[in-house]
């Protein structure tokens, strides 16, 4: 019994090493150049950068007059605002917008305009709800709550761990 636990407890150990090394990745150590040498680096900047799109159902959001729903990827200029109009279908209201994890007011016409985009990773998201009859101020919504979503370093490092503890266990079973 005390053998397992120790077994399961190295392997636990080590499974957290294995997360810590992905996780923090200690930096390259570069030589000093030699007298007279010079470095050149080289840097693309791309002239548009990716925005995901994730739109409930029953609503639209129109970019440059094209029409997008469900999830999907668009392209905006580099350093360029962009126009979002977001429709609902009748009898559905916006129920939360969100523009780069931060929540957003539409202004009256339905529109949000984003600042200069100059990375990629940006996610536009459109929440909706029934209409409870009569107008609705989308300004004064509260945000809905989509839940967390898990980074893929911790889960890989949570499969490294219970593949550290299932070869620990099986390895018991056999001594």
């Amino acid at each position: 019994m005390n053998r397992t636990i120790t077994k399961l407890l190295f392997a636990g150990i080590a499974a957290l090493l294995a997360i810590v090394s992905i996780v923090f990745v200690p930096p390259a150590i570069a030589d000093e150049p030699s007298h007279g040498a010079t470095t050149e680096l080289t840097a693309e900047v791309p002239s548009h950068h990716a925005v995901h799109l994730s739109i409930a159902p029953h609503a639209t959001v129109v970019i440059d007059g094209k029409p997008y729903t469900g999830e999907t990827n668009v392209f905006v200029a580099r350093l360029a605002t962009q126009e979002y109009r977001v429709k609902t279908d009748d009898g559905y209201t916006v129920a939360a917008f969100t523009y780069d994890g931060e929540t957003v007011s539409l202004d009256d016409r339905g529109v949000f305009t984003a600042p200069a985009i100059n990375r990629d990773g940006i996610t536009l998201a459109v929440a909706v709800r029934k209409r409870a009859g009569g107008s609705t101020n989308v300004s004064s919504q509260q945000p809905v709550n989509t839940g967390a979503t898990v980074t893929p370093v911790i889960g890989f490092g949570l499969a490294l761990l219970a593949i550290g503890l299932y070869c620990a266990v099986v390895r018991s079973k056999h001594n």
